[in-house]
């Protein structure tokens, strides 16, 4: 008598429904971005372990005799989910090397060789020498289970792929920054509970009458949700790269697109006069406000159309179009490189990376400053040949005086020459004294 009133069979099979209802659910998210960077290893991950939840609710409704059929497409899942995760793995910290079709043909071996003894009936105790089950109430129960030689050998593969996944996404969490390290630990969590559930099961802790799977798969698939949505782990890849851009001078700051930071090295930090957990996951423009801390009043304009696909308008350097933002009494030329989504109705990210150029600017102003204290004539004056009167731009006559005066910082004073004293006045010496009368 169940003095909970609980019927376990149904509850058991309820579980395994919404395991695989959340696990679908992951695929067809993951689907959106198939073409984007990590996702053909997402799915592979979820594939494989929506195939695995499949597998075994068709095991426990299946009748006894079924088993072998349903135990061999489970293994194939089996094979698969440790092989995604690893890969994944691989992916989100950014260590994926050149050679990765390798690696995936290397890890596809042990999963190939246990297909093929599984099926061939005289091979198959090479994987398990003993499979009995039989109906109780609504299920089917493995009752007696003998593995074989080589099983061992697929197990081997499966747990140490799982912990050098986890090992790789700790060791990168630790280095990360605060947003990314939420999602490398969230996942090393969701890829340790199906591993606790699997070592329950084969080391016979657990009663055979129910697979704890589909329990340890729930854990993993609400944790890849909770990292998805809390942590927003497929907008933008995250990648170790913190050793990079960390060391950088220029600083450097990642947005999504809505405006939110979702990564910045200590530069930016820095110039914004903040730490990287006050700014990641915030709205950029609750750091910009006009003319209040470092950002000076031009700042948010600067930003606002930093988020915009075109940015026509604002100050750019004629040299190399490079955005002019002002911050901390000090100018910086912006590089805006765009962030292609993960996902194909979700808006590009930004990457803006700023360059301290405040003494080139400094040095330009003082060069127009001093250019603009100098008027200089240039080019051909056309000029009356007998009055010396000048044509102006308009097409004026000017006198010459007059024109000097407008078109340049001279300051003319008015005199007579001796050849003109001599002529019109003669009565007057070269130097300006009056001749006796003779």
């Amino acid at each position: 008598m169940n003095p909970l009133g609980i019927d376990w069979q149904v509850a058991y099979v309820c579980v395994a429904v919404m395991v695989i209802v959340s696990l679908a659910a992951l695929a067809a998210f993951g689907w959106r971005f198939r073409r984007t960077e990590g996702a053909s290893q997402f799915l592979l991950l979820i594939g494989s372990a929506l195939g695995w939840m499949i597998t075994v609710l068709v095991m426990a409704i299946a009748p006894p005799e079924q088993s072998w059929f349903w135990l061999s497409i489970k293994y194939v899942f089996i094979a698969g989910a440790p092989i995604g995760l690893f890969l994944y793995a691989l992916a989100i910290t950014g260590l994926t090397p050149r050679w990765q079709r390798g690696i995936v043909v290397a890890l596809a071996v042990v999963p190939v060789v246990t297909q093929v003894l599984l099926w061939g009936p005289d091979s198959r105790h090479w994987i398990i020498s003993d499979l009995q089950t039989d109906k109780v109430g609504i299920l089917t129960r493995t009752s007696q289970i003998t593995f074989g030689p080589f099983y061992w050998v697929g197990v081997l593969q499966g747990y140490a792929l799982i912990l050098v996944s986890i090992g790789m996404l700790l060791v990168c969490a630790i280095r990360a920054n605060p947003l990314v390290r939420g999602q490398l630990a969230t996942m090393a969590v969701a890829a340790l509970a199906p591993l606790i559930a699997n070592f329950l099961l084969i080391t016979g802790i657990a009663p055979r009458q129910f697979d704890p799977m589909p329990f340890g798969a729930a854990v993993m698939s609400y944790l890849i949700w909770w990292a998805i949505i809390r942590h927003r782990m497929v907008d933008l890849l995250p990648i170790a790269r913190n050793r990079l851009t960390d060391v950088m001078d220029n600083a450097v700051l990642a947005l999504d697109g809505q405006g939110r930071i979702i990564d910045c090295n200590t530069s930016m930090a820095r110039l914004l006069q903040r730490t990287p957990r006050q700014l990641l996951g915030n709205p950029i423009a609750r750091f910009l406000p006009a003319g209040e801390g470092p950002i000076s009043a031009e700042g948010p304009r600067a930003i606002e159309r930093l988020l915009r696909k075109d940015i026509p308008g604002w100050p750019v350097d004629p040299s190399d179009r490079q955005l002019l933002l002002p911050i901390a009494a000090r100018h910086y030329a912006s590089r805006i490189v765009p962030l292609p989504a993960r996902r194909p109705d979700a808006p590009d990210g930004r990457l803006l990376i700023l360059d301290d150029v405040t003494e080139r600017v400094e040095a330009e102003v003082s060069v127009e400053r001093a250019l603009a204290e100098v008027k200089t004539l240039r080019g051909l004056l056309p000029i009356c040949a007998g009055c010396k009167q000048i044509k102006d731009t308009l097409g004026r006559w000017r006198p010459v005086d007059e024109f000097i005066s407008e078109n340049s910082e001279a300051d003319l004073t008015h005199s007579v020459c001796p050849s003109c004293l001599a002529a019109r006045y003669p009565g007057f010496s070269d130097l300006g004294r009056q001749m006796p009368e003779s």
